[in-house]
């Protein structure tokens, strides 16, 4: 799937993202998350270093940023910079089948894309409604794509897809 670089985003029921920022957490925003819980195998614990107990006691809400996405949001965010990138990236995958790049600053639309019309609950997938992309995506940083599974609806009913943007 093509990328799909985007100048607005408009949003109409949507549901804010708040991200905080602490002195403490230098190291956090150099620090690509590149999948669950930061490992290969997802099975570890994501840590930072300088994210400690007297550090999170001050730690407050960025107001500058102010990332907006629709949907219910079950996936882990990402974080990712580039190679010889000045910002980072927060990556945003919702049950509405929809991804997000927004810019770490300011919370703005780099891109995004819609995957497919996410399944609705008569899928048998629980209590998630509708149900679309629930798993955290992975990046591969090396080569600048990000995998992810999505569950999509359809006259045949719902079906997983896997894509790489």
């Amino acid at each position: 799937m093509a990328r799909n670089p985007v100048s607005a985003l408009h949003i109409g029921a949507s549901a804010a993202l708040a991200l905080a920022v602490s002195a403490g957490c230098a190291a956090a925003q150099t620090a690509t998350v590149a999948n669950y819980h930061n490992t290969p195998d997802h099975a570890g614990l994501f840590t930072v270093p300088g994210l400690t107990s007297q550090n999170v006691a001050n730690t407050t809400q960025d107001t500058a940023f102010n990332g907006t996405v629709s949907g219910v949001i079950n996936a882990a965010p990402l974080y990712w910079r580039p190679t010889g990138a000045t910002t980072g990236l927060v990556i945003v995958a919702s049950e509405n089948d929809i991804v997000y790049v927004l810019n770490e600053t300011a919370g703005m639309p780099v891109w995004q894309t819609r995957l497919g019309t996410a399944a609705t609950s008569t899928s048998g997938c629980g209590n998630i409604d509708p149900i679309g992309v629930t798993g955290t995506p992975v990046i591969d940083a090396a080569i600048g794509t990000l995998y992810l599974d999505a569950t999509t609806g359809g006259t045949a009913g719902p079906t997983h897809q896997l894509f790489a943007l």
